[in-house]
């Protein structure tokens, strides 16, 4: 599993799970996936692959594919509260995009 997060939040990611709180993230950039916060796969169960986002506001992010706001990728729990996403933009999920793979 991997987390890509805007640098200003690498000292808050813990293995497979982030909290975000009272934050604000603008002026993102990703080639491909997650213009703020991107995490994809992991092995540990359902419940530690956790994002919980509240109150915050996420502005202007882009990713070249999915996600200009948020992307995750199988197993992961995202609880989105009080936050705004807005001016975000990805060629799939402008604010958020969450995907599955059948296994």
């Amino acid at each position: 599993m991997r987390w890509n997060v805007a640098p200003e939040l690498e000292s808050r990611v813990a293995q497979s799970s982030i909290r975000m709180t009272d934050s604000s993230i603008s002026n993102c950039t990703a080639g491909d996936t997650g213009g703020a916060v991107s995490g994809t796969y992991a092995y540990r169960s359902f419940a530690d692959n956790f994002v919980d986002v509240s109150r915050c506001v996420v502005t202007n992010c882009k990713a070249g594919t999915d996600g200009g706001g948020f992307y995750l990728r199988d197993s992961y729990i995202l609880a989105l509260v009080e936050c705004t996403v807005s001016y975000c933009r990805a060629a799939r999920g402008g604010a958020v995009s969450l995907q599955s793979d059948s296994r």
